[in-house]
């Protein structure tokens, strides 16, 4: 739940900075969208390439409900940083997280395994709760 909150600070402070008046700074935002600023701040590599997973969805499998999703993703020495947008019936919610770096393979997979975290994140969602189930 707090490393929830946390991206979520993170998404909203990347959204204002793409919001500035300041013409340069909005000029050098024109090509870098508030998800991959996040997941540049997430990761603390601010000049860091991110990879963008386009929307798609996920079928929860307990409640069936299905899940549209988006995610940026940095890959870094020991680890892949994510953080993906997470929307059902109009409720949005962001989650963030990595995946180790097991072997110079996850890299060349790191899209492929950046969507088997979000589904299980998805997953992981308690219908009762509403919130991440801790694994």
């Amino acid at each position: 739940m707090k490393q929830q909150r946390q991206a979520s600070d993170i998404l909203q402070q990347a959204e204002a900075q793409t919001q500035q008046s300041d013409a340069e700074s909005a000029e050098e935002h024109l090509e870098t969208s508030p998800g991959e600023l996040a997941v540049r701040a997430f990761s603390g590599k601010p000049d860091a390439p991110v990879g963008h997973i386009d929307s798609t969805t996920h079928e929860q499998g307990s409640s069936g409900k299905v899940h549209s999703y988006r995610a940026d993703y940095t890959v870094g020495e020991d680890s892949i940083m994510w953080m993906a947008e997470v929307e059902v019936h109009g409720t949005s919610r962001t989650f963030a997280g990595s995946v180790p770096l097991t072997s110079a393979g996850v890299v060349a997979i790191a899209e492929q395994a950046v969507r088997d975290a979000v589904v299980r994140a998805i997953d992981g969602i308690d219908d009762a709760s509403e919130e991440v189930a801790s694994r």
